[in-house]
């Protein structure tokens, strides 16, 4: 239904709520609808109607006490948008004006989305995993400044024997762990080994002394999860505010 066949009632409800600004979409105005027809009094009435098409259309009425000043140079011919100037009487301290815009597309719009997040705020990330490669690159980079480990050189000892631990050894120590604790990246909780531990015993004693002889840690063991843990309740640089904290596998320790 058109503004123009319900203005008594918007300007009761603009009134009753003593509204300083009313944005009003979807007015279905037309050229032969003039504006003493839907003026409200106290207030000062701007609107854009749909051409060439039906219904549509948005107007913005503000109270005379303030000042206001059509932006024109930021609405163009195909879109049904008013942005306006406002400088009201009172504003937080620094503030001298404020921009209103009101906009009306229509939900069967062709007309793509847009996140103006990205136009906006540039430096700001909003996509997860954009977001999750910025700090896994960050933790990466703290070791730019380090040179990679050489090849292990073998030293020679008196007694050259590798260190080798028992089934026995292996299977009390698995009796220790803490089931509670957070597996790593091999996903293998700590109470599956715990309750299984004279099973794996001997798998694990073979692994760890195979490692032993050969002065290598299996690559399995190597990997960890990395967790972004904050330092400061507002995180507001990936480099200073976050630690990386690591989950290794359970039997790697």
């Amino acid at each position: 239904m058109s503004l123009a066949a319900k203005i008594d009632e918007n300007a009761y409800t603009i009134k009753i709520v003593d509204a300083d600004i009313a944005l009003l979409t979807e007015t279905w105005l037309r050229d032969t609808v003039p504006d003493i027809s839907i003026n409200i009094k106290h207030y000062q009435l701007n609107r854009r109607d749909r051409v060439n098409r039906l219904h549509g259309g948005v107007c913005m009425y503000v109270k005379d006490s303030i000042h206001c000043k059509i932006l024109a140079d930021l609405s163009h011919s195909d879109h049904e948008v008013l942005w306006a100037n406002l400088r009201p009487k009172r504003l937080p301290r620094g503030i001298s004006n404020i921009i209103v815009v009101v906009v009306y597309q229509p939900g069967a719009s062709k007309i793509p989305k847009r996140d103006l997040t990205s136009l906006l705020h540039p430096n700001l990330v909003c996509d997860k995993e954009s977001l999750a490669e910025n700090i896994n690159s960050a933790f990466v980079n703290i070791m730019n400044d380090y040179l990679p480990l050489s090849d292990c050189i073998r030293v020679e000892m008196a007694d050259d024997r590798p260190i080798s631990v028992t089934e026995h050894t292996v299977a009390r120590k698995l009796l220790e762990l803490n089931a509670s604790r957070t597996s790593g990246p091999d996903n293998l909780p700590n109470w599956v080994i715990k309750n299984f531990a004279y099973i794996l015993a001997a798998p694990i004693a073979d692994i760890l002394n195979t490692s032993f002889l050969q002065r290598k840690v299996p690559d399995a063991w190597k990997l960890a999860n990395f967790c972004p843990l904050p330092k400061a309740s507002s995180i507001c640089n990936i480099n200073e505010d976050l630690r990386p904290i690591s989950l290794t596998p359970t039997l790697s320790k």
